[in-house]
Formats: structure tokens, sequence, C-alpha cells
């Protein structure tokens, strides 16, 4: 099975040097030249993109852990036989009436 893997895997690579050979011999010059320049620059960038991937997506990882949340029973409070609300008692009425001055005011004229 291992022997069986690794011809196809070298039977591969071949096909695509051939293909890419008969390709890129009936290109001209200028297509070719930027060809290679995308080549260059995704292999440059490549490595740079995955190092700062790694490194952002382990620092999300961390800030979204959370510590174990703690266990909390709550029980309902014990039933009210009697009302527990006091009696309203009767309105407040102030001890005396309350005497206003306006300022300015000269007194009444009756």
């Amino acid at each position: 099975m291992n022997k069986i893997a690794l011809t196809l895997g070298i039977a591969f690579i071949g096909f695509v040097i051939v293909l890419g050979v008969s390709i890129g011999s009936r290109l001209d010059q200028p297509t070719v030249t930027m060809l290679m320049g995308l080549m260059c620059g995704v292999g440059a960038a490549l490595p740079i993109g995955l190092a700062v991937g790694l490194y952002f997506g382990d620092r999300r990882r961390r800030d979204h852990e959370s510590p174990p949340q703690p266990i909390v029973i709550m029980s309902q409070p014990p039933a009210s036989t009697s009302n527990s609300v006091p009696q309203l008692q009767a309105p407040y009425l102030s001890p005396q009436p309350r005497s206003f001055s306006i300022i300015g005011d000269e007194g009444s004229k009756d």
C-alpha cells in the first residue's frame, strides 16, 4: 500500500512538471515574468500570513476562556401564612395649617 501511494505521488508530481513546462513554453516572456513574480509573492506572504493567523488565533482562544462558574443553589423563600405588609393607617394630617406670605404683598385690601 505504501509503495502504491509513493508511486502515485511521484507520477502526479511528474505530470504537474510536464504540464507546467508544456504551458510555460507557449507563453511569452512578460507573462512568464509576471507568473514568476506572483509565485514569489505568494511564497513570501504565505508563511507571514500563517504566523500572524496563528498568533491572533491563539490570542483569541485565550481571551474567550473563562474560569469555571461557581455553583449557586437558590432555595425558594418560605411561604408566609400571615400578611407581612403593614396595614395602612389614616392619612397623615399636619398638626396645624401653614401660612404663606407673598413677598412684595402689602397685605389684603379688604
